[in-house]
């Protein structure tokens, strides 16, 4: 998934003129760490998911309770 947006990322960025592609290293960081961001956002919501969704097909084992 990742990779894709990468490769896409690289196409769009290929097919523009670099005339227009001059970024102030303040907005740079500012999308540097949203991407950082973002990308670790994701992966900690489609782990919570996955997660939850074990729990609800878990064999509950009621040995060890008190």
């Amino acid at each position: 998934m990742i990779t894709k947006f990468i490769i896409l990322l690289i196409i769009v960025s290929s097919l523009t003129p670099l005339y227009g592609m001059y970024v102030d290293p303040g907005v740079g960081s500012y999308v540097y760490q949203a991407v950082i961001a973002l990308v670790t956002g994701v992966i900690f919501y489609f782990r919570s998911i996955k997660i939850f969704i074990g729990g609800l097909f878990a064999q509950k084992n009621d040995k060890n309770k008190f």
